[in-house]
């Protein structure tokens, strides 16, 4: 038996398998790390997925076809059934680097007090094409939360041990379950006294957006609702550190920004509102990952003073020309 930790790789799927599942499930098992369980969790596709999954013979991969439930109860399923030290989720559109596990669980190995780490990623295109390369900052609570920044993303690994201590992925928010995971992951480290993220230097994994992505297709105010949400729960909790408190009204001018991006096109009304809110709250923020100052305040100003009647008047005359 392999003296390195068992690893549990766990990719939820739907409807990828005219598309790009088999690059993703090939991405793993190519992986140079012979210690790993692959459970790839099929969640009620109408395509091929089930016949490319009984394609594989390889011991190290096992698969379970169920009624479509969403991604959030698809990956707490194989949260559940994970068996391994270390546990990631790879989405599958998301095929990893070569040397991802050998190089991801190295590092876990040497920090650790570290219960999750998250790698530098390569942005791809529906084609597969490098978009950019993206460097996530250090980790550091504050910033994620007045930032309004997800720090870990694709290649993300934790230690399975965490899940005694934490809930898993929170089905009231449904398209942002990760950025509340790790804040109520991170508060908890905080109360424990212990670092709970750490950034891996090396970029290991790829993040795909298409047409169909979750972060890209998911609108409205419902969903937008969900970002306020989420920033005002943090600012309810008991003992929180000075620095958290002191970006409080950052935190929350930055999710009224995003909860307006999430209004548009449609609910513009909305989106109006959580502009103000966002510029009342903060006017000197700076939306770093976000578009910067410059950008978002146009947007923002542009939304909240160009009237309906007048923006529609542009865009006719613009098609006419």
């Amino acid at each position: 038996m392999p003296d390195t930790p068992l690893v549990t790789v766990i990719t939820p799927t739907y409807n990828r398998g005219d598309t790009y599942l088999r690059e993703t499930i090939d991405s793993v098992l190519a992986q140079d790390y012979a210690n790993m369980e692959y459970i790839v969790l099929d969640d009620g596709s109408a395509d091929n997925t089930v016949e490319l999954l009984q394609s594989y013979d390889d011991s190290r991969l096992r698969w379970e076809s169920h009624a479509n439930m969403g991604v959030i109860r698809t990956v707490n399923k194989g949260f559940s059934m994970a068996t391994g030290e270390y546990v990631t989720v790879v989405n599958s559109d998301d095929p990893l680097l070569p040397d991802y596990l050998p190089k991801a669980v190295a590092f876990m190995d040497a920090h650790p007090t570290v219960q999750v780490a998250y790698p530098n990623w390569r942005w791809i295109d529906g084609d597969g094409n490098t978009v950019r390369n993206v460097q996530p900052p250090d980790y550091n609570l504050a910033d994620m939360v007045r930032w309004h920044y997800c720090l870990p993303g694709p290649g993300t690994l934790l230690r399975r041990s965490l899940f005694d201590e934490v809930d898993t992925y929170d089905s009231t928010y449904p398209t942002i379950f990760d950025f509340e995971f790790y804040i109520r992951l991170s508060l908890h480290g905080e109360r424990h006294r212990r670092q709970a993220l750490a950034r891996i230097p090396e970029t290991l994994a790829t993040y795909r957006e298409h047409g169909t992505t979750i972060t890209r297709s998911s609108r409205g105010t419902a969903i937008a609702d969900e970002h306020i949400r989420l920033i005002e729960w943090v600012y309810e909790q008991q003992n929180l550190p000075e620095a958290l408190l002191a970006v409080r009204n950052e935190a929350l001018s930055t999710a009224h920004y995003m909860a307006g991006l999430k209004c548009l096109p449609n609910a513009r009304e909305a989106a109006r509102k959580h502009f103000w809110q966002a510029l009342r709250l903060c006017p000197t923020c700076t939306y770093p990952h976000h578009g910067g100052a410059l950008k978002s305040w146009f947007h923002m100003l542009r939304v909240i003073l160009l009237p309906d009647a007048l923006r529609r008047v542009f865009r006719r005359e613009a098609s006419q020309q």
